[in-house]
């Protein structure tokens, strides 16, 4: 029989581990497949996403190179010296600048071309075609055509500038010979006199701010950058990559950039600040697709490396399933053979709490039948003690009254008064064994109580009562409000210089009966006094058990100025 039970205990754990295995061989399989589904399909995808924000970024780069190229052009314009010089210039006759003109404008011109190493040539052009190079070039031989006749004015980009009305334009290539090694900024220069024209500002820049803004190729071999404007007779302004394939991913991409299953190469876009420009990145489709035989094989990897650990784990887990079962059913059998005293421990998992409920269950059975016996024992005792309370007020009522026959006969007044106020308050606070008590009867325990305070304090403590008349007749616990009363005198009044005061207010407002108890004593330095106080909280308990959660009682104190009670019962969740 042993040999059996040990054989399918082997079972058990057996099944669980084969079961924790299956499913995560097949979790492994389902999640590799669609790791690599999602991953293959979205790689374009991805790749267009992140290279979009990457020609984001190149652009920014460019536009903050350009603009800073575009900040010394316009801080020209308020140098004097050289817009004079271009004015006069352009009065004059003659082919040239005079040698004085052409030292200011030397001098005007260099300190934009040594805060920008990008720029290369500074060309100022005056309104009859007189020309001005600035280069950081030796050989200028391919500006001379420009020298002579005003054949400067004659380019196509002399009328955009004045048409743009002072605005730079960009060129993808050199304004005056058209070739691609550098782009140029063409300004029309007006004067400060009714903007009058005095010129013309070229700014030849090096193609290399586009090196600089595309350095990020990302861990692509074929991956390649372009600049393109297709206004331009040469749209290709710039391009970044292997020349060797240069010609045939622009026409690839020209063809239809939208397409990248008809093509070997994939494309990401987006238009630059500049207008007409377009970025774009270019990579072969074949390296993509390498890189998604790089990522079946790395999930392949990865799912025989999670087998082996999901094997472990299994192992770990069946055997923490089934050590808590073998222990839970050696106590059950122990149990069963008679013991009641159980001091096996269990863990905290599922098995292990089932575990420590059936070991107190079993450990409190012993108790049981000593604590059924205790509670006879406390019945018996509060019936002897509710009988005691029955026979005890008749006696103190009677020596009350016999205190205060005396009191009358030898003519002692305050005593009398004393002694029946006493009397009522003893009457009121036994209300005859109920726990409801009218209004008008709680205040005027009150004032029995206030009567009693005033003849040990020399009448020092005044009573105002201000109560709905509706109120008077409604029933509601006792000694409700006589604690707060009693807390004022005490912790209050008693000890404040002089008279004090007690204002007690009460409403009905809807189902809700609200009282307020403010005195004008000392106050309350530490709140949590409160909270040790047996009186306040036993208020606050009953409050709480017969008036339901909407209702409340709120203390607030100022040390100086007094303590203000508010008491909120719900009238209509009364539990009595």
């Amino acid at each position: 029989m042993a040999d059996k039970m040990k054989t399918n205990r082997r079972t058990i754990q057996q099944q669980i581990q084969v079961a924790i295995i299956a499913i995560s061989i097949l979790s492994m399989l389902i999640l590799g497949v669609s790791i690599f589904a999602l991953t293959t399909n979205n790689i374009v995808e991805n790749y267009q996403q992140d290279f979009y924000y990457s020609l984001q970024t190149s652009d920014n780069i460019v536009e903050l190179q350009l603009d800073g190229i575009i900040e010394g052009m316009r801080n020209l314009l308020l140098k004097d010296s050289y817009m004079n010089a271009l004015s006069e210039a352009g009065e004059e006759p003659g082919s040239y600048f005079s040698s004085k003109e052409t030292r200011i404008l030397e001098k005007s011109v260099n300190e934009l071309t040594l805060q920008q190493a990008s720029v290369q040539e500074v060309l100022s052009v005056s309104l009859n075609g007189k020309l001005y190079i600035h280069s950081k070039k030796s050989d200028l031989s391919q500006y001379t055509p420009f020298y002579k006749g005003g054949e400067i004015l004659k380019q196509v980009w002399i009328k955009e500038a004045r048409d743009a009305d002072g605005k730079e334009i960009i060129l993808g290539s050199n304004a005056l010979t058209g070739k691609n090694d550098t782009l140029s900024i063409v300004k029309y220069l007006r004067g400060s006199q009714e903007g009058s024209g005095v010129g013309y500002l070229i700014v030849n820049v090096s193609k290399n701010i586009f090196k600089m803004a595309f350095e990020n190729r990302g861990n692509y071999k074929t991956n390649c950058f372009m600049v393109i404007n297709e206004n331009m007779d040469d749209p290709l302004i710039y391009f970044q990559g292997d020349d060797s394939y240069k010609e045939e991913i622009y026409k690839a991409y020209v063809s239809d950039p939208s397409v990248t299953s008809q093509t070997p190469y994939i494309f990401s876009a987006r238009e630059s600040f500049v207008n007409g420009w377009t970025l774009v990145s270019g990579i072969k489709a074949s390296e993509l697709n390498a890189q998604k035989v790089n990522v079946g094989i790395l999930i392949a990897v990865m799912i025989l490396l999670l087998f082996g650990i999901g094997m472990f784990v299994a192992h770990m887990i069946a055997m923490k399933i089934y050590m808590p079962l073998k222990k839970l059913e050696r106590t059950m059998q122990s149990v069963e053979e008679g013991t009641r005293n159980i001091t096996e421990e269990f863990d905290d998992s599922e098995i292990g709490l089932l575990g420590q409920k059936f070991k107190e269950m079993v450990n409190n059975n012993l108790v049981l039948r000593e604590r059924l016996l205790y509670a006879k024992i406390r019945q018996r005792e509060q019936e002897l003690h509710l009988l005691q309370e029955q026979i005890n007020p008749h006696f103190l009522y009677n020596a009350l009254d016999a205190l205060y026959c005396m009191a009358i006969v030898h003519e002692e007044d305050e005593i009398a008064t004393m002694v029946a106020a006493l009397s009522d308050n003893f009457k009121l606070s036994l209300n005859k064994g109920s726990n409801l008590i009218m209004v008008k009867d709680e205040i005027q325990h009150i004032r029995s109580y206030i009567t009693i305070q005033n003849m040990r304090y020399k009448d020092r403590f005044h009573l105002k009562i201000q109560m709905d008349e509706d109120l008077m007749e409604k029933k509601i616990l006792k000694l409700l409000l006589t604690p707060f009363v009693e807390n004022a005198v005490y912790h209050g009044l008693e000890t404040k210089m002089g008279d004090g005061n007690i204002w007690i207010t009460g409403q009905v407002n809807e189902n809700r009966i609200i009282f307020t108890i403010i005195d004008d004593g000392v106050g309350i330095d530490d709140m949590s006094k409160l909270d040790k106080g047996y009186g306040i909280n036993n208020v606050r308990e009953r409050i709480e058990l017969y008036y339901g959660e909407n209702s409340e009682v709120t203390i607030t104190s100022e040390p100086g100025q007094g303590t203000r009670v508010k008491i909120i019962l719900a009238e209509n969740e009364m539990r009595i």
